[in-house]
């Protein structure tokens, strides 16, 4: 029903709501190129916010303390571009930004290893 909407900015909203659902109820929660393509289908402008809605799906469904690995895994998934990894990284920071501590933040952009990333602390 979301590609129904036709107001842009209300379909990007209702899709980056969505999608975490998508997450919570995949069969195999780590089929990340399954939920990528599912993102796909969803067309161009609802790409991305799309894939923002799968990495704040992963960390809210994540296991506790280990949340943002799920993330990190959709977020090296090959079938993604490197602007594509950049946003999706991106996300995931700001996710973590809201959810860890600092020193925790500094050890997931560590893990990330993508020096592009902006949200990191220094």
């Amino acid at each position: 029903f979301v590609l129904e909407i036709k107001d842009s900015t209300y379909a990007k909203i209702a899709i980056e709501n969505l999608s975490p659902v998508a997450v919570s109820t995949a069969d195999n929660g780590d089929d990340y190129d399954n939920l990528i393509s599912l993102c796909r289908t969803a067309g161009t402008g609802l790409w991305l916010p799309c894939l923002g809605g799968l990495v704040g799906g992963l960390i809210e469904h994540g296991k506790p303390g280990q949340e943002y690995i799920g993330s990190i895994e959709l977020c090296r998934s090959r079938t993604i571009n490197s602007e594509e990894r950049l946003f999706c990284n991106e996300t995931l920071i700001g996710h973590a930004n809201s959810v860890y501590s600092k020193d925790k933040v500094k050890e997931i952009c560590a893990i990330i290893g993508e020096p592009a990333l902006k949200n990191c602390p220094a």
